[in-house]
């Protein structure tokens, strides 16, 4: 599923939807491997009006563990 990101590929909804299953479960243990070591990570999500960024946001939120997890909206784009 990544590697597709990365290569910037389009993956099918049909795809995706069959990915969801191994994806949370990888994401929630990579939080978790942060917090272990006590580290922390900062993601941030820009894009163009309409890209579906609010998306992305909203299920990261969902997905993660909310406790140490903060999220923040600049409405600008700046440096």
């Amino acid at each position: 599923m990544f590697e597709a990101a990365e290569k910037a590929e389009k993956i099918s909804r049909k795809e995706f939807e069959s990915a969801l299953e191994e994806l949370r479960p990888q994401l929630l243990s990579a939080q978790f491997a942060l917090k272990q070591k006590r580290r922390s990570a900062i993601v941030i999500v820009d894009g163009v009006d309409g890209a579906g960024k609010g998306e992305v946001v909203h299920r990261l939120n969902e997905w993660l563990d909310p406790r140490g997890v903060d999220t923040h909206a600049f409405w600008e784009s700046s440096d």
